[in-house]
C-alpha cells in the first residue's frame, strides 16, 4: 500500500472540500483558520510568515495551493486578501477542484490498494556462463536442487522425495546435439520456477508444485523439431534390477522392480516419467546414449523424444502404479491450475510482508529471503498425519532439527504473520518430547526428527522451544495453545532440574550438546562441556518464559517456584561467567569449574535471548565490543577469533584437516549475525548493523544459491575476492530467518504484545534509508506504516489501519540523535489514517493529525558519549596456526599412494566367500539409507604384492559406491582395518580402535594397523600414527567403483620387512565420518537398523561394528 503526497491531499480533500468550496465561492475575503495548524503550515512552506497568504503562494509549488485553501476552520484568523497574486492564480484552485471531482473516488481506491508482488522485478537474472545453484520445494517432502547454467556436478544435487534422491539431473538434445545450458540466451529464476530461453525460441521451465511428489519440466518450441529428454538417475537404482513399464492409459513409463530379483531396499516408491504431447521411447533402458558427457549406463537409462518439440515432462514418485497414473492424469488436465495456485500462494505471502524503501536492491533481497524461507517451512507425511516443521537446510538437512527450528521460528513464522504454521510447528515438536523419567533426556525436545528416528542429544533445543512458545503467545494471544502445552513446559523444567542442574542452578550438558556439536572419531572438535555460556542464557530465558506462561494460565504456585530459580541463575551467571579483566563472558565452564577463555561469539546470546536482562548495560557493552571487534567481519560472524591458535580460516582444506574440524573453529555462520545485529541496533550502532544487513542482502541476491542464504562462509576471503567462499548447505533456515527477523524486529523495530492489544514500534533506520513503507504482520488486522525522513529535523509517520475488528495501542519510541528516545502513544481504530510529524529541533514536538500531543523523553541505558567506538574486525591470516602446521608424522602424497608395479612379487592372494557380510552374529543388516548398497561391506579378495621399496595392497569387494560427496576418495561408506601381526616383534595390541568394538586373538594382535576410509592411516601398537594419506585430488583416489577395488602403495619403511610371515586380519564395516569428512571410523550397529546405523546386534549399543572378517596366516596356506 502506498500513501503518497497525492494520497495525503486526497484524504484532506475528503474532509474539508465542501467547507472550502463554500468559503471560496461565497466570499473572496474568506477567513482561514489555521491557529492550531500554524506549525504544520510553517513547516510546509519553509517557516515563512503566513500572515499574507499571497506571498506564500508566490514562493511555493502549485501543489500547495489547494492544501492551503482547504485548511478552513482549523484555528485563528488569517486574512486571505484579494491581491494580484491571488487573483492571477485563481484558475489554479478551480483546476484542482475539477481534478478532485474526476479522480477522488478512484484515487482513494488506488492509494489504499495493496501493491501486489511484481514477479518480473523479483526475478534474478543469471548469465548463462555464470552458473548458480537454485532450489525449489513442494512445501511437503520434495525438493529439486540444480544448476542454472550447467549439468549438476555436486553429488547432492537432484530431485528428492522424503530424503531420498530419485533423479540426478537430465539432459535435453536436438538433432543429435545437446542443448547446453550455458548456451542459453537468458536464464531467470523466479520464486516458483526457473526459466531458460535458448536460441531459436526454445524455452525450458522447471517447476515444483505444492504438496505433489512431482518435478515438472515444460518445453516449448516455435517449430516442431523433436527434442529429446534424457534422465540421469542415481547409480544406486541398479537399473538391471528394474524394468520400464508403459501404462496403457497414457504416456507414462514406470521404473518398476524386476519381480525376478530382490525387491528394492525399504520398498522405496517407484519412479515414473509421464508426458503431455506426443512422445516415444527413443531407446530402451540401459542403452548407452552417445553424447560427449561421460555418464554411466546406470545414470543414463533412456531417451524420450518429444516428437513435436514441445510438451510437459512429469517426473513422478509414487507408491503404486495407480497412484502414479492418477497424478499423471490430474496434472495433464490441470497443470496450469496448480501453477496458478502456487503462484497465488507465494504472491499472497509476499503481499502480507510488503516492504518498499528507497533501496530497491535491499527490498528485493528481503523478498527473496521471504520466498526461500517459505520454501523450507514443510509438512512431511507422518505415520498418522502430516508433521509440520522447518527443514534446517538444503540439500542435506532436509529434516527437522529442534534447535534450528526454534532459532528460525521468529523470523520464519512470527514476524511474517504465518501464525497457523507457527502453531502447527509447536504442536508437532511437543508430541516428540522425551517423557521417560528415567532417561537422561527426560523433558527434552528432540535435537532431530527424521522419517526414521528421533534423537535428543541437545541441551538448547528445549529452551529455544519454550522461548518460542512464549513469543508465539505475544504475537497471537493464543491462550488455548498456551494452556494445552503447559504440561510440556512443566516437564521441560522438571527434567532439567532432575538430571542437569548443578549446585549453582546452571544447566549442565555433554561436550557436544550445544550448537557447536561437530564430532569426529576422537570426540567433539570443539568440546564445550559442561556449562556453556549461551546454554545458561537460554536456561534463564526458559525459566522466565515458563514462569510467565504459568502466570498467564493461573498456575501461580508453580510460577512462584520457578521465579526464584531464575534469580539464582542470574546472580550466579554474573558472578561466574563475567570476565572483569576483558569485560566479556567466558565461553564455558569446565567440569572442574575452570573457565574457558577462548573468544567465541556464543556470549552475544546473553544479550538477546531473554526478555529480562542477565547483565548490566555496561557489561553488555563489553560483550558487544569484544564480539564486534574480534569476531565480526563486514560479511558475518566467525565462530572463533582469528588470533586463536586453533583458528581455521577455511571450511574445506582436506590436505590439512577434515572439514568438521573447522566447522565451529573459525568458519563464519550466517545465523550468528542475527544476535549481533540486534545488539548493535539496541545500543545505537545503526550504521554498523545495517552494514551487516546490506552484506547479507548482497549474498542473498548475488552469492551462492540464487535468492537464498548459505549456512557458512569461509572466515577469510581468498586473494582478490570480495567475499569468502560459501560452504555448508546452500539454503539454511536460521540464516535466512535471522535476516528477516533483524529487518522486522530491529531495523523497523516492530514487536507485538497482542494480549494487551499493543504494537511496539521502535525503528532504527540507518542514514541510507530515508523512506520506507511496510505492512505489519498482525493477526486479524491490516496496518501499513510509512516512515519519511523529510529533513534532519523532521520525520513523518503515516499509520494506516486498513481493516480489522479491534483497536490497537501504538506505543512508539523514536530515536533521537543522542540515542535517547521520543516515546508517545497513539490509539489506532480500523479504517483510519494517523499522520504523525516528529520534530527534532531544540524543542522536539510530536504532532498527531496536526495537533501537538504529549510525549516522554526516554534516556538511553548508556549515554552516547560513553559508548565505545566500534568497528568490524579486518580479516587476516595469522601465521603459525595449528591447523597448517605439519603433523608429527609423514604425509604420503597422491603420487606415492598411487604407484603401480605390474612386476611386483605376489605375497598374498586370498579369497573370501561372498555374502558373508553378516557380522559376528550372522544377523547383521545394513543401515536403511539407500546409499548403503548391498555388498559394500563384503570383502571377496585380498592381495598383497611387494618390490624392493613398496608394498602394494588390493582389496576387492562385492560392491563399492561413490555417492559423490567426496570424489577425491574414489569410494565412500566402507571402512576397513588391516591388522598386521609380526611374530618376531614383542608386544602388540588386541583392541581394534576406531569404534570397532572388537578384540583380536593373541596370535593376531597387531604391531601395525592400516585404517582405510576417507583417507589412509598407519598406526603402531601404541596408537601412534606412523604415516597417513589425506586425499585432496581426484587424480589419486583410493577406490574404484568400476572395478570394485581399493588399491594403494605404501613404502616398506612404514610397515617393515618379511611380509610373507605376517598374520593378517582384514575387517570391513560401514564408514562414519560424522558428516565432517576425514578418515572416519566404524559405523555403529544396534539391535535394529536405522537410516544411518546398522542392525542385527545383540545390544542397543556396544556391539562389534564389523560386518566381514578375513584372517590370513601364511604359515597355514
Amino acid at each position: 500500500m502506498i500513501i503518497s503526497r497525492f494520497g495525503f491531499f486526497i484524504l484532506m480533500v475528503r474532509k474539508w472540500t465542501w467547507i472550502g468550496m463554500w468559503k471560496f465561492f461565497s466570499n473572496w475575503r474568506a477567513i482561514i483558520n489555521v491557529k492550531k495548524s500554524e506549525r504544520v503550515l510553517r513547516r510546509l512552506v519553509g517557516n515563512k510568515s503566513v500572515d499574507n497568504i499571497s506571498g506564500v503562494l508566490q514562493q511555493n509549488p502549485l501543489w500547495l495551493y489547494p492544501f492551503l485553501f482547504l485548511m478552513c476552520d482549523r484555528g485563528s484568523q488569517v486574512i486571505l486578501k484579494k491581491d494580484p497574486p491571488m487573483k492571477d492564480n485563481r484558475f489554479i484552485l478551480v483546476l484542482w477542484l475539477i481534478i478532485y471531482f474526476i479522480i477522488l473516488d478512484s484515487g482513494c481506491n488506488m492509494i489504499y490498494a495493496s501493491e501486489s508482488a511484481d514477479w518480473n522485478s523479483i526475478a534474478i537474472r543469471i548469465h548463462p556462463d555464470s552458473s548458480r545453484s537454485f532450489i525449489l520445494t513442494d512445501k511437503r517432502a520434495a525438493f529439486f536442487y540444480g544448476e542454472t547454467g550447467k549439468i549438476a556436478e555436486d553429488a547432492h544435487q537432484g530431485f528428492y522425495v522424503l530424503e531420498k534422491k530419485y533423479l540426478n539431473d537430465y539432459l535435453l538434445s536436438r538433432s543429435g546435439a545437446q542443448l547446453r545450458r550455458n548456451s542459453a540466451d537468458s536464464i531467470q529464476f523466479f520464486p516458483d520456477h526457473l526459466l531458460r530461453q535458448y536460441p531459436e525460441n526454445v524455452r525450458e521451465r522447471i517447476f515444483l508444485l505444492d504438496r505433489l511428489n512431482c518435478l515438472v519440466i515444460e518445453i516449448q518450441s516455435d517449430n516442431e523439431q523433436p527434442i529429446n529428454f534424457i534422465p540421469l538417475l542415481p547409480a544406486r537404482f541398479g537399473l538391471s534390477d528394474h524394468y520400464p513399464k508403459k501404462l496403457e492409459n497414457g504416456d507414462v513409463f514406470i521404473l518398476n522392480p524386476d519381480q525376478n530379483k530382490p525387491a528394492p531396499k525399504n520398498n522405496q516408491p517407484r519412479l515414473a516419467f509421464a508426458f503431455s504431447g506426443d512422445v516415444k521411447l527413443e531407446n530402451g533402458f540401459n542403452d548407452r546414449l552417445q553424447l560427449k558427457d561421460n555418464y554411466s549406463e546406470k545414470e543414463q537409462p533412456a531417451r524420450f523424444q518429444l516428437t513435436t518439440g514441445s510438451g510437459l515432462i512429469f517426473v513422478i514418485i509414487g507408491e503404486t502404479d495407480t497412484e502414479i497414473l492418477e497424478l499423471s492424469t490430474e496434472l495433464q488436465q490441470n497443470f496450469e491450475h496448480y501453477i496458478k495456485v502456487r503462484r497465488q500462494r507465494i504472491t499472497e505471502m509476499l503481499d502480507n510482508c510488503q516492504l518498499k524503501s528507497d533501496q530497491p536492491e535491499f527490498d528485493k533481497a528481503f523478498q527473496w529471503a521471504l520466498v526461500s524461507m517459505d520454501q523450507l517451512i514443510m509438512k512431511q507425511p507422518g505415520a498418522n498425519q502430516d508433521v509440520a516443521g522447518i527443514f534446517a537446510g538444503l540439500p542435506w538437512f532436509n529434516n527437522y532439527w529442534g534447535r534450528d527450528t526454534f532459532i528460525a521460528f521468529p523470523g520464519a513464522v512470527l514476524t511474517t504473520g504465518q501464525f497457523e504454521a507457527a502453531r502447527e510447528i509447536l504442536l508437532s515438536f511437543s508430541q516428540f518430547q522425551s517423557r521417560d523419567p528415567n532417561s537422561e533426556y527426560f523433558g527434552r525436545i528432540p535435537n532431530r526428527v527424521t522419517i526414521d528416528e528421533i534423537i535428543y542429544n541437545t541441551a538448547d533445543g528445549t529452551p529455544w522451544f519454550i522461548k518460542s512458545l512464549w513469543d508465539y503467545y505475544q504475537y497471537t494471544a493464543d491462550i488455548e495453545l498456551l494452556t494445552q502445552l503447559f504440561p510440556v513446559v512443566k516437564l521441560s523444567i522438571e527434567g532439567a532440574l532432575k538430571h542437569h542442574v548443578d549446585k549453582n542452578y546452571f544447566l549442565t550438558h555433554d561436550d557436544a550438546e550445544t550448537w557447536m556439536d561437530a564430532r569426529g572419531p576422537d570426540g567433539p572438535w570443539s568440546p564445550r562441556g559442561n556449562r556453556a555460556v549461551e546454554i545458561q542464557a537460554l536456561w534463564f530465558a526458559q525459566l522466565i518464559a515458563a514462569a510467565e506462561i504459568a502466570g498467564v494460565i493461573g498456575e501461580y504456585d508453580i510460577q512462584k517456584e520457578w521465579q526464584p530459580i531464575a534469580e539464582k541463575v542470574k546472580h550466579n551467571f554474573s558472578e561466574q561467567f563475567f570476565n572483569r579483566t576483558t569485560m566479556s563472558l567466558y565461553d564455558h565452564l569446565n567440569q572442574d569449574d575452570s573457565a574457558d577463555e577462548k573468544i567465541r561469539p556464543n556470549q552475544i546470546l546473553a544479550l538477546t535471548v531473554s526478555p529480562q536482562p542477565l547483565l548490566t548495560p555496561h557489561q553488555e557493552l563489553g560483550v558487544l565490543e569484544q564480539v564486534t571487534t574480534k569476531l565480526t567481519y563486514g560479511y558475518g560472524v566467525a565462530s572463533l577469533w582469528q588470533g586463536d591458535e586453533d583458528f581455521h580460516p577455511y571450511h574445506v582444506a582436506p590436505a590439512y584437516y577434515p572439514k568438521d574440524e573447522a566447522y565451529h573453529n573459525g568458519v563464519v555462520w550466517g545465523w550468528l549475525a542475527g544476535p549481533v545485529i540486534t545488539s548493535l541496533f539496541r545500543y545505537g550502532y545503526r550504521e554498523l548493523a545495517f552494514q551487516l544487513l546490506e552484506s547479507e542482502s548482497f549474498q542473498i541476491l548475488h552469492h551462492g544459491a540464487a535468492g537464498s542464504f548459505s549456512e557458512l562462509l569461509d572466515a577469510i576471503p581468498l586473494s582478490g575476492e570480495l567475499l569468502p567462499k560459501i560452504s555448508g548447505t546452500v539454503s539454511q533456515a536460521w540464516s535466512i530467518a535471522e535476516f528477516i527477523r533483524n529487518v522486522y524486529q530491529d531495523m523497523l523495530g516492530i514487536s507485538l504484545n497482542n494480549p494487551k492489544n499493543t504494537i511496539l514500534f521502535s525503528p532504527n533506520l540507518p542514514e541510507k534509508l530515508s523512506q520506507i513503507k511496510f505492512k505489519l504482520p498482525l493477526p486479524g488486522s491490516e496496518i501499513f506504516i510509512q516512515i519519511l525522513k523529510k529533513s534532519d529535523h523532521c520525520t513523518k509517520l503515516s499509520v494506516h489501519y486498513v481493516h480489522g475488528n479491534r483497536d490497537w495501542q501504538f506505543d512508539a519510541q523514536y530515536p533521537l540523535f543522542d540515542n535517547s528516545k521520543m516515546a508517545f502513544r497513539v490509539m489506532l481504530q480500523p479504517h483510519t489514517l494517523r499522520e504523525i510529524h516528529l520534530f527534532f529541533g531544540e524543542q522536539p514536538q510530536v504532532l498527531l493529525d496536526g495537533k501537538i500531543i504529549d510525549w516522554q523523553w526516554h534516556e538511553p541505558d548508556v549515554k552516547t558519549e560513553n559508548l565505545p567506538r566500534l568497528q568490524f574486525a579486518e580479516p587476516a591470516l595469522v601465521e603459525n596456526l595449528n591447523c597448517f602446521l605439519p603433523p608429527p608424522f609423514p604425509l604420503l602424497s597422491g603420487e606415492q599412494i598411487s604407484r603401480k608395479n605390474p612386476d611386483a612379487t605376489q605375497v598374498v592372494d586370498s579369497a573370501d566367500p561372498a555374502f558373508d557380510d553378516r557380522g559376528i552374529t550372522g544377523n547383521y543388516v545394513y543401515p536403511q539409507n539407500a546409499q548403503f548398497e548391498d555388498g559394500i561391506f563384503d570383502l571377496t579378495r585380498f592381495q598383497l604384492f611387494e618390490d624392493e621399496s613398496e608394498y602394494y595392497f588390493r582389496l576387492t569387494l562385492r560392491n563399492l559406491v561413490q555417492p559423490g560427496w567426496h570424489p577425491e576418495y574414489g569410494f565412500q561408506l566402507t571402512f576397513i582395518a588391516i591388522a598386521i601381526h609380526q611374530p618376531w616383534q614383542k608386544g602388540g595390541e588386541k583392541m581394534v580402535p576406531r569404534n570397532a568394538n572388537y578384540q583380536l586373538p593373541t596370535d593376531y594382535q597387531y604391531h601395525r594397523l592400516l585404517l582405510i576410509g576417507g583417507g589412509l592411516q598407519i598406526e603402531d601398537d601404541r596408537g601412534e600414527v606412523v604415516a597417513a594419506y589425506r586425499p585432496s585430488d581426484v587424480r589419486f583416489p583410493l577406490g574404484n567403483i568400476g572395478t570394485k577395488t581399493i588399491e594403494f602403495a605404501i613404502p616398506k619403511q612404514y610397515l617393515g620387512e618379511n611380509a610373507e610371515s605376517w598374520r593378517l586380519t582384514i575387517m570391513v564395516g560401514g564408514q562414519d565420518d560424522h558428516g565432517g569428512a576425514g578418515l572416519g571410523e566404524f559405523r555403529n550397529v544396534g539391535k535394529t537398523a536405522t537410516e544411518w546405523h546398522g542392525g542385527g546386534g545383540e545390544k542397543e549399543v556396544g556391539n562389534c561394528n564389523i560386518y566381514d572378517f578375513l584372517q590370513i596366516d601364511p604359515s597355514k596356506q
